[in-house]
């Protein structure tokens, strides 16, 4: 998740040098943004039973890829690990 919000800094890092200048364009902006936004609501991980079945659920792109690790407890999916 984060780093398909992310694609357009690293994109823009991409062939300069370690301390050259980069162009910060619309969409760094608004991928900068976005990045603060999840960081400040980031879902509540709750800690995992161990003697319940964990329910897997993967995402990839070519930019990033993502897991989320979650089980039923109360009739609801909680988040127990998220990975990026």
């Amino acid at each position: 998740m984060f780093s398909s919000i992310a694609a357009p800094l690293t994109d823009s890092l991409k062939g300069k040098a370690r301390k050259g200048p980069i162009t910060w364009t619309k969409e760094c902006e608004e991928a900068f943004d976005k990045l603060k936004n999840c960081l400040c609501n980031y879902p509540v991980l709750y800690s995992p039973d161990y003697q319940k079945p964990f329910i897997v659920e993967t995402d990839a792109s070519d930019q990033g890829m993502g897991v989320v690790l979650s089980q039923l407890a109360d009739n609801e999916l909680k988040n127990t690990r998220l990975y990026t």
